[in-house]
């Protein structure tokens, strides 16, 4: 089986996601802070809730982080090639629990694995299996060690072309970070300095009161997340031989 090489410039690729987002970029926002939620449960009710036991939402947040990871993928590739079915789609994850689960496990493992060597393996790793998601999307019926193991073969060639990728968004990164940063900031520090135990440390760090406005400065950040997620789906469809650009200009998704 070839192996595609991105090698169109990564402005072109950032290019292609903004005109996908063109009407859609309020859709794509709701559903990846739906997702968001999920995958954050845990951290956003606070511990001084007697009545939800903290190991149980750290379960159900860990279980749901496969199926939810699996939906918003899933959803950014169908936005990308213009088959988008609404939010609804960021959710059928939730039919693939296991499968969904397992792949996220098997990642998380295996980029652990790497990562012990030193964090350069790691992060080879963690774009090496960047990937798997995306061919789950196109492949339910893969089990997820096939998944993982396409998603290598993709990669082979294009690792250092997605960094690039994911580094072109940096002076982005800075500037939509800034308004959580400045309002979140001095609640951490203030919370560091007044425990002495690593215990203490995790106990407070759930009990941090977020004034609204420090969730409303994260409206940025999920939004060039949506930016960042819709050009990944536009990298995987090249990187997989998906996507042919045209030289008078264009391209076409199969």
């Amino acid at each position: 089986m070839t192996n595609n090489i991105v090698d169109i410039p990564c402005r072109e690729i950032r290019g292609m996601a903004r005109q996908t987002l063109r009407g859609k970029w309020l859709e794509a926002f709701a559903a990846t802070v739906l997702i968001q939620v999920i995958l954050t449960v845990d951290a956003l009710i606070p511990e001084s809730i007697p009545s939800i036991p903290r190991f149980l939402l750290t379960m159900i947040a860990t279980i749901a982080a496969g199926p939810a990871t699996y939906g918003l993928e899933l959803y950014f590739l169908k936005l990308f090639r213009g088959r988008d079915e609404g939010m609804k789609t960021a959710f059928e994850g939730f039919r693939n629990v296991l499968n969904s689960f397992v792949l996220y496990a098997l990642i998380s493992i295996f980029t652990l694995l790497w990562a012990m060597l030193f964090i350069i393996p790691g992060i080879i790793a963690a774009y090496r299996y960047s990937m798997s998601y995306k061919v789950m999307a196109d492949h339910p019926e893969y089990p997820p060690l096939m998944c993982i193991a396409e998603s290598r073969r993709i990669m082979m060639g294009n690792k250092m072309k997605l960094f690039k990728l994911n580094l072109s968004f940096i002076g982005w990164a800075i500037l939509a970070s800034a308004p959580a940063n400045y309002i979140v900031s001095p609640l951490i520090k203030e919370t560091m300095m007044s425990v002495n135990t690593v215990e203490e440390l995790m106990k407070a760090a759930y009990e941090i009161q977020f004034p609204p406005l420090a969730y409303l400065a994260m409206i940025p950040v999920c939004l060039l997340q949506v930016y960042i997620m819709t050009s990944s789906a536009c990298f995987y469809d090249l990187a997989a031989g998906n996507l042919i650009i045209r030289n008078e200009g264009g391209y076409v998704n199969g």
